[in-house]
C-alpha cells in the first residue's frame, strides 16, 4: 500500500497484438509502393487545385505606360490626434516603364522615379 492506495504491478504477457500477427513483409511493401505512387497523384491534384483557386481569386490586371495608378501602402500609419489608421493608397503615381508583365516602375506626378517600400 503507497499512501492508502492499493497498487497493482502490471504483468508481461505473451500474447502478440493483432498488427503483429496478421503482418506480412510482402504485403507490406506492396501497400507501400502503391502509397508512394498515390502521393504523386495527390501532389499534382493539389498543385491543379490551387492553380484553379487562384485563376478563380486572382485579377490579372495590367496597365500602359503614362496610366495614372494608386501605390498600395503596405504600413498604414495610425494618425494620433484622430485615433484612426491612415489610408491604404497613396499618392497620384504614373506607369513610367513597363519592366516585365504585372511589374512596373512608378513616377510621381513631376516625372521622378518613386522609391520603393
Amino acid at each position: 500500500m503507497a499512501y492508502g492506495v492499493e497498487v497493482m504491478i502490471p504483468i508481461k504477457v505473451g500474447t502478440l497484438s493483432q498488427r503483429c500477427l496478421y503482418f506480412d513483409e510482402m504485403v507490406n511493401k506492396d501497400l507501400h509502393r502503391v502509397s508512394l505512387e498515390l502521393q504523386n497523384e495527390r501532389q499534382a491534384n493539389s498543385q491543379l487545385r490551387l492553380a484553379d483557386y487562384q485563376t478563380i481569386k486572382v485579377r490579372n490586371i495590367s496597365f500602359k505606360v503614362n496610366d495614372w495608378v494608386l501605390k498600395k501602402v503596405f504600413l498604414a500609419e495610425r494618425e494620433v490626434e484622430d485615433g484612426t489608421i491612415g489610408p491604404t493608397r497613396e499618392g497620384h503615381n504614373m506607369v513610367g516603364e513597363r519592366i516585365c508583365p504585372e511589374t512596373y516602375k512608378l513616377e510621381d506626378s513631376s516625372g521622378k522615379e518613386t522609391r520603393r517600400l
